[in-house]
């Protein structure tokens, strides 16, 4: 799922009903079964829990984000008993990496509360 970066543009066609889903639907993955978030200059390696289903749930998610925001590059692999994704971004969108760690922060920190 890796995009050509020089060919896409950086935006999201996501309405504002649907985008506010979007980001509940990543909340509610990360508080679940994020377990780790490394900040790199244009990627972002997430680790998630590898449960029962999990995989299915995250690669939807994942397919459904990179319909709507198509500069994103999503690769996801088994490693133990985890699912790395390695989230990267043409260079320019570095933000919505931060927006991500961001969103992945807060979702953490609720679900410990």
């Amino acid at each position: 799922m890796q995009p050509n970066p020089s060919a896409l543009a950086i935006a999201c066609t996501l309405s504002p009903g649907d985008y506010a889903e979007r980001l509940r639907a990543f909340r509610r993955l990360f508080a679940a079964s994020l377990r780790g978030v490394r900040r790199e200059p244009t990627h972002l390696p997430l680790t998630f829990e590898d449960g029962a289903g999990r995989e299915g749930e995250l690669r939807d998610l994942l397919r459904r984000e990179q319909e709507c925001c198509p500069f994103f590059g999503f690769a996801v692999a088994a490693a133990g008993d985890a699912l790395v994704v390695e989230v990267t971004v043409p260079d320019g969108a570095e933000e919505c990496l931060d927006d991500l760690v961001r969103l992945a922060g807060r979702a953490r920190a609720g679900s410990r509360a």
